[in-house]
C-alpha cells in the first residue's frame, strides 16, 4: 500500500486534473446548451436571444478553457511532492547501496603518523663570535597591496572648529538724532 508512494502521488495528481478537465468541459457545454435554449427566456429580460446566445457561448467556451487550465495548474503543486518523494526514496536506495559496497571492500591502510615540528633549542647556542655587533636596521613599514576595491587615501577633513578666532563684538551705539528738535524732513 505504501511501497513506491511517489509514484502513486504523482499518479493521483494526474487522475485528479483529467476529472477535472471533463467535468469543466461539461460545465462549459452545459452553458452553452442552456444559453442556446434559454436565448427566448432571456429576450423576454429585454436581451435579443441571438446576444444571448452568442455571449452563452462565449461563456462557456472560456469556462472549458480556463477551466483546464486551471485543473492543469492546481495539479503542479500535489505532482511536484509526488516527485520530491520518488526522489528521496531514490537518493536513499542509492545511499544504502553504496553503504553496502563500502563495508564489503577491504578496509584502507591506515595513514602514516603525522610528522610533528620540533623547535629548535636556544639553550644550547653556539658561542657568540667577538665581531662588534651590526647597527640595528630600521624597520619599514609594510604597506598594504591596493586593489581596486581598496579605499584610497583622502585629504584631510577641514577642522570642525574655525580656523581664527571670532572678533569680539562692538556694543552697539544708541543711535543721536541729527538736530536737537527732532528729526527733519526735506521740504
Amino acid at each position: 500500500m505504501f511501497r513506491n508512494i511517489g509514484k502513486k502521488i504523482k499518479g493521483l495528481a494526474s487522475v485528479l486534473f483529467w476529472i477535472q478537465a471533463v467535468l469543466y468541459i461539461l460545465t462549459g457545454i452545459g452553458i452553452i446548451i442552456f444559453s442556446i435554449i434559454g436565448g427566448d427566456m432571456l429576450s423576454q429580460l429585454g436581451i435579443r436571444g441571438g446576444i444571448a446566445i452568442v455571449l452563452g457561448i462565449i461563456a462557456g467556451l472560456l469556462i472549458a478553457g480556463l477551466g483546464i487550465l486551471f485543473a492543469w495548474l492546481g495539479q503542479f503543486l500535489l505532482y511536484g511532492f509526488g516527485e520530491l518523494v520518488d526522489k528521496t526514496a531514490d537518493v536513499e536506495k542509492n545511499t544504502a547501496e553504496l553503504k553496502k559496497k563500502l563495508e564489503a571492500q577491504p578496509a584502507a591502510p591506515a595513514a602514516p603518523a603525522a610528522q610533528t615540528y620540533t623547535a629548535p633549542s636556544y639553550a644550547a647556542r653556539p658561542a657568540q663570535s667577538a665581531q662588534p655587533a651590526q647597527p640595528a636596521q630600521p624597520v619599514r613599514p609594510v604597506q598594504p597591496a591596493q586593489s581596486a576595491y581598496a579605499p584610497r587615501p583622502t585629504a584631510p577633513a577641514a577642522p570642525a572648529y574655525p580656523a581664527q578666532p571670532a572678533q569680539p563684538t562692538q556694543p552697539a551705539q544708541p543711535a543721536q538724532p541729527t538736530q536737537p528738535g527732532g528729526p527733519s524732513f526735506p521740504g
